[in-house]
């Protein structure tokens, strides 16, 4: 087993020595991390620094460039990683990253132009070393940081979006060693990120052929880790939907036409992948504050409840919305399709706010006009809560459905108990 271990980390250690510099990337001859705005976007797109670094953003470009951290228009992901104003043609602009984590961004002036920058920890002293603030690691040292972060196993309460982010990170990683083959490497663990972050970088840069081969390549390798049902085969085929967007650009409807080359049955999970990846990165002028539903008004019906599910966070998120202008929204479609996963996307949002206290998930929820709506959202979120793996779930889930009077008390055990089973939970 150390045998094995020793092995896997070497192997690891040399994909990380074979990385292009757009993956990891560590300045120019003088040793600044540089990251340089041009009329193709950011160059590099991707870069990987260590908490405490600081990157010079340099416009090169002929207009006015301006980054920050997602979400466009907010900033809310980082919101000390924005400049608060434009940076002119031939200036730049400095940020040290202080926070560890994948941090995603774009300009805000021109929202579909993207990159990432992800920022490693770096413990002061370690076994055989010490760093201090005068004194850059060495590239093992930041090598072997990176792993014990990456790899260890964490209690539940600390599960954050960073964990999520380091899961897709290992994802990737996992993808450059063993290609599709990787998601077997994957674990349930930080809501499934590992899937998702293998699978969205798994067909960049391939040609259309190689494209549509590997698709079909990907469903079959999610097929090996377990029946259709499983909470695992369903997040890697919605990882598939991910890096389905991310192929296309952002070209929706080319994207979703993609996922329907896949089996009949599974199509959903890759449509969900889909429109959550459109949630978060695509830029600001897909989305209609006016029409705040779109494009779930004109999606075809097989699409509707992919899209109602990462409707809620965009109109949350981009538009500010309260929870009874979200339903209203929903409502005024008249589709039960879309109104049913608007409340049930309501309870997601609303678990993860509150943390598992089952109180402030009951007075979130009942700020929903009719008893049936607010008890459909509370056996949302405590589902959620148990696909999420809360801290104490086992105790709070259950709780939470408690609170409700019959027959919705029951409904909300019977799927607390169907995601317990579907996810693996216990």
């Amino acid at each position: 087993m150390v045998n094995k271990i020793s092995l896997f980390v070497f192997l690891l250690f040399t994909v990380y020595c074979l990385l292009p510099t757009n993956a990891f990337a560590h300045g120019d001859a003088h040793g600044e991390l540089i990251i340089r705005m041009t009329d193709n976007g950011f160059e590099p797109k991707e870069l990987t620094v260590t908490e405490g670094d600081e990157i010079l953003f340099i416009n090169n470009d002929d207009t006015d460039r301006w980054p920050a951290s997602n979400f466009h228009p907010s900033h809310t992901l980082y919101p000390e990683f924005d400049p608060k104003m434009h940076v002119k043609p031939g200036e730049s602009w400095k940020f040290i990253f202080e926070k560890t984590g994948t941090w995603r961004m774009h300009d805000h002036l021109i929202p579909h132009m993207t990159g990432t920058i992800v920022a490693l920890e770096v413990s002061t002293t370690t076994n055989t070393e010490t760093t201090t603030p005068e004194t850059k690691p060495s590239l093992w040292a930041k090598f072997k940081n990176f792993l014990l972060k990456l790899f260890e196993r964490k209690p539940a309460e600390e599960a954050s979006y960073d964990d999520h982010a380091k899961a897709h990170l290992k994802g990737q990683l996992f993808f450059k060693e063993y290609g599709l083959d990787g998601v077997a490497y994957c674990t349930r663990e930080a809501a499934f990120g590992c899937y998702h972050g293998l699978l969205e970088v798994a067909f960049a840069g391939q040609s259309e052929e190689k494209y549509r081969d590997n698709l079909l390549e990907a469903e079959g390798s999610c097929r090996k880790l377990g029946r259709e049902t499983s909470g695992s085969f369903a997040s890697c085929i919605h990882g598939i939907g991910h890096g389905t967007a991310t192929y296309r650009e952002h070209a929706l409807a080319v994207a979703l036409t993609d996922c329907d080359t896949l089996s009949q049955k599974i199509r959903t999970y890759c449509h969900d992948g889909v429109f959550m990846e459109f949630s978060i990165s695509a830029p600001s002028s897909f989305y209609h504050k006016e029409n705040p539903i779109y494009p779930c008004d004109v999606a075809d019906e097989s699409y509707k409840v992919a899209c109602a599910r990462s409707q809620v966070q965009v109109m949350r998120l981009r538009f500010g919305f309260d929870t009874n202008t979200i339903i209203e929204t929903c409502e005024e479609t008249g589709n039960q399709k879309i109104i049913y996963n608007c409340i049930d996307s309501l309870g997601y949002f609303i678990a993860k706010r509150a943390s598992g206290e089952a109180s402030k998930i009951i007075t979130s929820c009942n700020e929903i006009k009719g008893e049936a709506a607010a008890a459909q959202c509370v056996a949302a979120a405590a589902g959620e809560l148990v696909f999420q793996d809360t801290l104490g779930w086992q105790q709070s889930a259950p709780a939470v459905c408690q609170m409700l009077r019959e027959p919705y008390q029951q409904k909300c055990l019977e799927r607390v108990a169907q995601v317990k089973q579907s996810y693996g939970r216990d």
